[in-house]
């Protein structure tokens, strides 16, 4: 990660490189797409809290930070902190600890926090807070963007809320109106990048799908605006073949295949063909975007190709961004038992990820996620409570800490200096896999944050002191 500003400074340590160290390999450059996308997020974020943001000394610096690390992880750069939305909540928290109340700083603080999902949204004074935020971004001198995206996150946290027989109706749909023409405004503006564009409307597509009225009407006014202004790229059939992919799982569920009914299969079957026709076309109309392809390891799995079908697109997707992990975490799903892959399907797959040079520096990470596949597969279809014995009992099984291990230690190889990340990992996966004495050894070493996190409900010398018992009292 690069290192801009004290805040970052204080959360990763930088540790001295071993002039032994064998060669890391070069992180794959940013294309001129992507930093075209960042100096505008930059802009976004980092120039205009500078120009209309109200700023303080006091707090300046972990907002500068925070808009740091969004701007990147937004742009999907090479270089971006996998952690970054992580980060950014706690510097912006930090920030309005001391005192900040600039509506974006409060609007970041809120939007990246990792529980900020529907769960979260049932509560009046959650909604409350959202409403609050929009309201104030709006009034104020950011750009529509964010404005947009507030206002989504208000509706959306009015009608989680909503209890039954109120009416609250009105209160959503100003927010939804507020929030389209504000959409409108963004895609009159050519600069604004293809994965924005992309993320604005189908948040507005998702709001509105269950009204067809709605959202033909809607879709009236942004189709022309997505051809017109940026007519070589396939952004209407990408944000549609999306669109019937999320359409074809909720309609089957979530269950066994023995729990879905015949219309939910049929209607599964005919939007993933769907999806399958509008993402084939937007890949061949722009081969350097790796969403496409992606999103087609998505369907070729539901609707059961086989294995050379999916590769092909798993290699379309390496060659528009090599290492693009959510593509690595699709081909990984693919591969699982449960969709008719197999255990050593996964094995082979994750060693590809620890050895493979050009694929960035967090896919050897793939090697722990291929271990959590093969953990569920042993737990698949029993009752819950034996699920998770049988999950946890894996993790302590033989080999696998060594395989993690292998796996956290390429990847400081590559990231020498992000020690703070490094030893939470460590200090996560030993504690999981039961390594007490590699626990032991690395916890001293853990940020504050890091052992509120891994104490849980415990305080972390307890937590210490119950791993030292099971390290035989070392």
């Amino acid at each position: 990660m690069r290192v801009s500003h004290c805040w970052l400074v204080l959360i990763f340590l930088a540790c001295p490189l071993c002039a032994e160290e064998p060669a890391i390999p070069a992180a794959p450059k940013p294309s001129r797409e992507q930093t075209v996308t960042l100096r505008w997020y930059q802009s976004v974020w980092d120039g205009a809290y500078h120009k209309v943001g109200r700023r303080n000394v006091r707090w300046d610096s972990p907002v500068d930070s925070a808009t740091f690390l969004i701007a990147e992880g937004l742009a999907e750069v090479p270089a971006a902190e996998p952690r970054w939305r992580e980060l950014a909540v706690e510097l912006a928290d930090a920030a309005l600890r001391e005192g900040c109340d600039d509506p974006m700083v409060q609007f970041a603080a809120r939007r990246f926090r990792p529980a900020a999902g529907r769960v979260e949204r049932r509560s009046a004074e959650v909604a409350a807070d959202w409403v609050a935020i929009a309201e104030a971004l709006s009034a104020s001198g950011y750009p529509p963007n964010l404005k947009f995206h507030a206002e989504m996150e208000a509706a959306a946290a009015l009608r989680s809320a909503m209890p039954s027989g109120t009416n609250t109706w009105p209160d959503i749909h100003r927010h939804r109106h507020a929030a389209m023409n504000l959409l409108l405004s963004a895609l009159a503006d050519k600069t604004t990048p293809t994965i924005e564009v992309t993320e604005m409307v189908m948040s507005e597509r998702r709001m509105v799908r269950s009204n067809p009225k709605q959202l033909a009407a809607s879709w009236a006014q942004i189709e022309p605006l997505l051809r017109r202004n940026w007519p070589r790229l396939p952004l209407a059939d990408l944000i549609d073949g999306q669109l019937a992919i999320e359409a074809a799982w909720k309609a089957r569920g979530s269950g066994t295949i023995d729990t879905v009914t015949e219309s939910g299969y049929r209607k599964f079957t005919e939007e993933l063909e769907k999806a399958d026709q509008l993402l084939t076309r937007a890949w061949e109309q722009d081969k350097s975007n790796p969403v496409a392809p992606t999103k087609m390891l998505t369907v070729c799995l539901g609707l059961q190709k086989d294995g050379g079908e999916m590769e092909k697109w798993f290699q379309r997707a390496m060659e528009a961004r090599p290492g693009y992990f959510p593509a690595l975490r699709a081909k990984l799903e693919f591969l699982t038992p449960k969709w008719g892959g197999s255990v050593n399907a996964l094995r082979s797959f994750g060693r590809q990820c620890l050895k493979e040079p050009t694929w960035g520096d967090e896919a050897p990470l793939i090697v722990i996620d291929v271990h959590r596949a093969i953990a569920a597969a042993h737990a698949w279809q029993m009752p819950p409570a034996e699920a998770v014995a049988v999950r946890a009992g894996y993790w302590r099984g033989p080999g696998v800490w060594d395989e993690v291990r292998e796996a956290l230690d390429e990847v400081h190889r590559r990231r020498p200096n992000d020690v703070e990340d490094h030893n939470s990992k460590r200090a996560t996966w030993s504690l999981r896999c039961g390594a007490w004495d590699e626990f032991l050894r690395v916890a001293p070493a853990l940020s504050p944050a890091a052992q509120k996190r891994l104490a849980g409900t415990n305080t972390f010398e307890g937590l210490v002191a119950e791993v030292r018992s099971r390290a035989g009292g070392k």
